[in-house]
C-alpha cells in the first residue's frame, strides 16, 4: 500500500479558481481527501461568505479533472458532480501541517497589499519634504524624488506580498513532491520513486469516470461514518531554508537606504555656510558707501494672464434683460425714451411705438406688458392714471421681436414686462448671433440697433459692419453707435477695477497679430462734452504691453482722479 501524503497550501483567487483560503490535501489509498479549514467562494456567481467550520471530504482520483502548473501556481481541478461549490483551486504557498502558519499568511498578505495601496504615497512625499534643495531644487526636481521613493516602496511592498504568497523554496519542493505524488497515484507517472519529482504531465485530459467509480457527493459536514486516516509516518521532512526571509531584508534594507541617503545629503549636499568676512577697508566710510549702491538686476514680474468674454461697455453695464422693451419714433426713429406732447386740445398725451426683443435662448408664450399713463395735478398729485395692456399670445423665438403702436393722455407713463430679469440672473443663455444678425435688416431703425447691440455683445465679428451702416444711416445716435463699435473692436478691456489712480484692466487681443503700442483712453460722456472744463481731446494712458494673438493681460495703470468713467483700447494701427 501506498504511503499517506498530506500538505496544507493557501487557496489564492484566480480567474479558473472557485475557493480561496487555507486548505489540507491528502494522497491517500482510496482517494484524495481534500480538508477546507478556512476558506471562501472566490468566482462569479457565489454568494459572499465562507465556510464557517473545517470540512473533510474524499474524492476517488478518477473524480480528479485537471493538475496544472502555471508559474509558481499549481491549479486543480475536481468534477464538479463529485464536490461542489468548491471544486477549482489555485494552490500556492504549501506547508507541511502549518494551518495556524498559514492563516497568518493569509492575514499577512493582505496587510502587505493594503500597504502598498496606502504608503508609497506619503513615504514620496516626505521624502520629497526632506530631500536637500542643493541636491533637488523646484517642484519638478523635489517631485522627481518622491515619485522615486514612492516606486521603490510600492515595488518593495509588492515583493513582500509576492514573497508571503509563494512561501518560498521551501513552499516549492513541497508543491513538486505533491504534484509527484498525485500523479503517480493518477497513474501517470511509474511505481518507481527513482524518478524526478517534476511533473510529466502539465494537464490532465478531462476523461469520463466509469459508473462503478463514480463517487456521490460529499456532505456539508462531516460523514459520521468516515474514519480519519491514520497517522502515517512522513515522507523525509523538507527544512526551510535562510532563504525564505530575504525578501522581507531587502525591503527593510532599501527603506533604511533611502532615509540613510537622505540624511547624508541633508548633512553634506547643503547650502555653503556664510563667506568670511571682508578685509577692512583703507579708506574710512568706503564699505559703507559700497553696501548702499544695491543693483536690483531681478526682471519685473510678467503680466498676469486673462481672457474678456466681452468688452466692458455702458450698453450692458446692469446687465442684458431676458426680455427687450425698444421705446422709438417712427421707422427711423432712435431708441429714445417715448416723450408727452400736447394733443389738439393742449393736454399732454403719448404718440410712440414699442418694440420688445426676446433676448435668450429660451423660447417665450403669452407674453405682456402692461403701460400706465398718468398725469399730475397743479398741486404735483399723480391723477388721472389709465392702464394699457399689449399681449403677444403665439411663440416669441430667441432673437426675434414684436411692435406695437401706443397712444393714451398723459404727462407720464410706466412700463411693466410680465417677464423680468437679466439673462444672469435667470441663467440663460443669450439668442443665436444669426437672429439677432436678422434683426438688423428689420424695418425699424431702432430694432436695427438692438441687434447690432447684442452682436458686439456676443463678439460676433458682424457687428463692426452693422455699426457702420448705420452710422452712415444716421447720425442722431452716433454715441450709442460709437459704444456698439468700441464693444466689437478687435482689442478690448474688460474686468476694470479703479480706486482713485490706481486702475487694474485685462486688456484682450482678439486680432490674428500681436498687438503693442496700445493706448486707454477716457469717452466723454456725449461726443459734445468734454471730459472736464478746459480740457481739449479725450486723454490716453499709454499700456506698455504687447498682447499676443487670442490671449489677454492684466494691466496696473496710473490715472488721473478726474478720469471719464467710461474707457477705450486704442490701437494706432486702425481707426474707430
Amino acid at each position: 500500500m501506498r504511503p499517506w501524503f498530506s500538505v496544507s497550501a493557501l487557496a489564492v483567487a484566480a480567474p479558473r479558481a472557485n475557493v480561496a483560503g487555507v486548505v489540507r490535501l491528502t494522497c491517500g489509498p482510496e482517494g484524495l481527501e481534500i480538508e477546507l479549514l478556512r476558506v471562501t467562494g472566490a468566482a462569479l456567481g457565489f454568494a459572499p461568505g465562507g465556510v464557517a467550520d473545517a470540512v473533510a471530504f474524499r474524492v476517488p482520483y478518477t473524480a480528479v479533472r485537471g493538475l496544472a502548473r502555471e508559474g509558481r501556481v499549481l491549479y486543480l481541478a475536481v468534477d464538479p458532480a463529485a464536490v461542489t461549490p468548491y471544486n477549482r483551486f489555485a494552490l500556492a504557498r504549501f506547508a507541511e501541517d502549518e494551518d495556524e502558519a498559514l492563516g497568518r499568511a493569509l492575514s499577512a498578505r493582505a496587510r502587505a497589499r493594503w500597504a502598498s495601496y496606502l504608503l508609497p504615497a506619503p513615504l514620496g512625499a516626505l521624502a520629497a519634504a526632506a530631500v536637500p534643495e542643493g541636491l533637488a531644487g523646484g517642484v519638478l526636481g523635489r517631485a522627481s524624488v518622491g515619485a522615486l521613493a514612492a516606486l521603490m516602496v510600492l515595488a518593495g511592498l509588492r515583493q513582500l506580498a509576492a514573497w508571503i504568497t509563494w512561501g518560498g523554496p521551501f513552499s516549492d519542493r513541497l508543491r513538486d513532491r505533491f504534484e509527484a505524488e498525485l500523479t503517480e497515484r493518477l497513474a501517470l507517472l511509474p511505481t518507481s520513486r527513482a524518478v524526478t519529482p517534476e511533473p510529466l504531465v502539465a494537464r490532465l485530459p478531462v476523461r469520463r469516470a466509469s459508473p462503478r467509480a463514480a463517487a456521490p457527493a460529499p456532505p456539508t459536514a462531516p460523514d459520521p461514518g468516515y474514519a480519519p486516516r491514520p497517522a502515517a509516518p512522513a515522507a523525509a521532512p523538507l527544512e526551510p531554508t535562510g532563504a525564505a526571509g530575504r525578501p522581507l531584508f531587502a525591503v527593510l534594507a532599501a527603506s533604511v537606504g533611502i532615509v540613510a541617503l537622505v540624511g547624508f545629503l541633508r548633512r553634506y549636499a547643503g547650502s555653503e555656510g556664510p563667506p568670511p568676512p571682508a578685509a577692512p577697508p583703507l579708506v574710512s566710510g568706503l564699505a559703507a558707501a559700497a553696501r548702499a549702491l544695491r543693483l536690483d538686476v531681478r526682471a519685473p514680474p510678467a503680466p498676469e494672464r486673462c481672457l474678456c468674454a466681452r468688452a466692458d461697455s455702458p450698453l450692458w453695464k446692469d446687465g442684458v434683460p431676458v426680455l427687450g422693451i425698444l421705446t422709438f419714433e417712427g421707422d427711423d426713429g432712435a431708441l429714445t425714451d417715448p416723450l408727452p406732447r400736447e394733443d389738439k386740445a393742449r393736454f399732454p398725451a403719448y404718440d410712440f411705438d414699442l418694440a420688445v426683443v426676446n433676448n435668450a435662448a429660451r423660447a417665450l408664450r403669452d407674453v405682456r406688458v402692461t403701460l400706465t399713463f398718468a398725469r399730475r395735478s397743479s398741486a404735483g398729485r399723480r391723477v388721472g392714471a389709465v392702464d394699457r395692456g399689449l399681449f403677444w399670445g403665439n411663440v416669441l423665438s430667441p432673437g426675434h421681436a414684436v411692435k406695437w403702436h401706443v397712444s393714451a393722455p398723459g404727462s407720464e407713463v410706466r412700463v411693466d414686462a410680465g417677464v423680468t430679469g437679466t439673462l444672469a440672473q435667470a441663467h440663460l443663455d443669450p439668442g443665436p448671433a444669426d437672429a439677432f444678425f436678422a434683426l438688423t435688416s428689420s424695418r425699424f431703425r431702432a430694432v436695427r440697433l438692438h441687434g447690432a447691440a447684442m452682436l458686439a455683445y456676443l463678439r460676433d465679428p458682424r457687428a463692426a459692419d452693422v455699426a457702420r451702416a448705420l452710422a452712415v444711416q444716421g447720425a442722431g445716435d452716433a454715441a450709442f453707435l460709437g459704444r456698439i463699435r468700441r464693444a466689437a473692436a478687435p482689442v478690448i478691456a474688460c474686468d476694470l477695477r479703479r480706486e482713485g489712480e490706481h486702475l487694474e484692466a485685462c486688456v484682450f487681443n482678439g486680432a490674428s497679430q500681436p498687438k503693442g503700442g496700445l493706448a486707454l483712453r477716457e469717452v466723454p460722456a456725449s461726443p459734445a462734452s468734454p471730459p472736464s472744463p478746459g480740457a481739449g481731446d479725450p486723454r490716453s494712458v499709454p499700456l506698455d504691453a504687447i498682447v499676443p494673438v487670442h490671449d489677454g493681460l492684466r494691466l496696473a495703470l496710473t490715472i488721473p482722479v478726474d478720469f471719464a468713467a467710461e474707457l477705450a483700447v486704442v490701437d494706432p494701427a486702425t481707426t474707430e
